[in-house]
């Protein structure tokens, strides 16, 4: 297992320029600086263990924690509509960081004058006092959205190395790659969708003024996983084609965040393939007359005509046609060559299969 030692990798001064000292005392390495009658401390464990689990929250904290704080700010914060992806922050810094419980601020920003109902949900969850948690309303804020915060200097120092830090474990590594892509996605991944409820694309959001190496990062990683991807330079990297987001899905770089992968599939189904079969395939249909053909399924002859000759039907004919009975299902499935959706081609053996459950079952 991979794992970082928190002497080695701490600076020796803090952001101000004060030496910072480390004693090992109670199992862990304590970290202290001192200004004149101020300072900081904090008890670490000797060692951060790289895990998956570990990659997976730290991108998510990238994605919506504070990570470009100014030189008088103490704090980190990460806040989430998603009170389950603030539990992950919240047992990261605890179990990672040792960072103390009662060292953690809860705050809700609403714009509902009450919150009982979700400081219960919140207390519930983190196992905490509902006295604990502090209400801001906002006009502004749609829903409700759960900030946890700290404030302390020598773990936001820590904090703000590890970027840099990881980089090259994350991008060698196929399972901390994906962990990576993964909670960011959680955090910043999008998907645009048509007027006809189907995927356009999935994107990544950025900074633009502070998340220029983050973003190429990102771009390095979708390129390790065979997905190229395009930066508008205005703070959003995006990738089209059925065959790329297929991909995405399928390694799991959605499953942190359960409403994004059900939409992924929502659209998904939505999507209106066209199924093109091993040559030959359609045989039976050309001992049906291209007019009654025409006629069972609502189109035209020439149409059938050009379906049968280039062995391809779209998935609302095949419905039809398994449901009169002409077509059998199990048979036809086992034939496909590739899929299309408008000019998008399903070439991949893989993405087929994933599909096929879809091209007829509700989701």
């Amino acid at each position: 297992m991979k794992s970082l030692n928190i002497s080695e990798v701490l600076p020796k001064t803090n952001r101000s320029g004060y030496n910072l000292k480390q004693v090992y005392q109670e199992g862990g390495l304590f970290v202290s600086y001192r200004t004149l009658g101020k300072g900081s401390s904090h008890l670490f464990p000797t060692k951060l263990l790289i895990t998956e689990e570990f990659i997976q929250a730290f991108s998510l904290s990238l994605g919506d924690g504070l990570n470009s704080p100014s030189l008088e700010n103490t704090h980190y914060n990460f806040a989430n509509k998603n009170f389950e992806l603030v539990k992950i922050i919240y047992d990261w810094l605890i179990q990672s960081f040792w960072i103390k419980p009662e060292n953690i601020q809860f705050y809700v920003v609403s714009n509902l004058k009450d919150t009982s109902r979700q400081k219960k949900h919140i207390s519930n969850i983190f196992k905490i006092s509902e006295k604990n948690i502090t209400h801001y309303f906002s006009q502004r804020n749609q829903g409700c959205t759960l900030f946890i915060q700290i404030s302390n200097k020598i773990f936001q120092l820590l904090y703000l190395q590890l970027f840099y830090i990881l980089q090259d474990q994350i991008i060698k590594d196929p399972i901390l790659r994906r962990a990576f892509l993964r909670g960011l996605f959680a955090a910043e991944g999008h998907m645009k969708h048509s007027i006809y409820s189907t995927i356009e694309n999935i994107s990544y959001s950025y900074n633009p003024k502070t998340e220029s190496g983050l973003a190429q990062f990102v771009a390095s990683c979708l390129f390790e996983e065979k997905i190229s991807c395009k930066d508008n330079l205005k703070g959003t990297l995006y990738f089209c084609g059925y065959e790329n987001m297929i991909i995405f899905f399928r390694k799991g770089l959605m499953d942190l965040h359960t409403q994004k992968r059900m939409k992924f599939l929502r659209l998904i189904k939505n999507s209106r393939f066209s199924l093109h079969f091993r040559s030959g395939t359609l045989c039976s249909l050309r001992q049906i007359s291209q007019s009654k053909l025409a006629k069972s399924l609502g189109t035209s002859q020439s149409g059938v005509c050009k379906m049968l000759a280039q062995d391809f039907i779209g998935v609302d004919n095949v419905k039809k046609l398994i449901a009169q009975g002409i077509l059998d299902r199990a048979n036809i499935l086992d034939k496909i060559e590739y899929l299309t959706v408008s000019s998008s081609y399903i070439l991949d053996k893989g993405n087929i299969e994933f599909l096929k459950p879809y091209l007829f079952d509700e989701i």
